[in-house]
């Protein structure tokens, strides 16, 4: 039991002696990261929403290209509001009519609108 105390002793100066960032990243991890979470955690929850407007279900909407998409830009839906969005088909100039195809969290995807002749 003698043995093992001591040698555990000898590795453990050994960590400290050859290895003291790794002793640092420990004490930072068990002391300090927990009060800096919390610290972020109540900055976020007053700061509210980290998003701006964005509806759950934008598939399908349609919108007019504002400044042209080179594939991203921005469009204004047909309710006002405006959105960054991504061309599915790559350049698409102002003016444009677009329509959403897909959307995954913030990031949209739009493609022109079919025109009728």
């Amino acid at each position: 039991m003698e043995l093992i105390l001591g040698l555990f002793a000898l590795g453990f100066l050994a960590v400290i002696c050859f290895m003291p960032n790794a002793v640092d990243a420990l004490l930072f991890e068990l002391l300090a990261y927990p009060k800096i979470r919390a610290r972020e955690a109540a900055k976020r929850a007053q700061a509210g929403p980290e998003s701006e407007w964005m509806p759950a279900n934008l598939i399908g909407r349609e919108g007019v290209v504002l400044g042209g998409l080179r594939p991203s830009g921005k469009i204004a839906l047909d309710c006002g509001e405006q959105l960054d969005v991504v061309s599915e088909t790559g350049f698409i100039e102002a003016g444009r009519r677009v329509v959403v195809r897909d959307q995954d969290g913030a990031r949209v995807i739009v493609s022109p609108v079919a025109t009728t002749v």
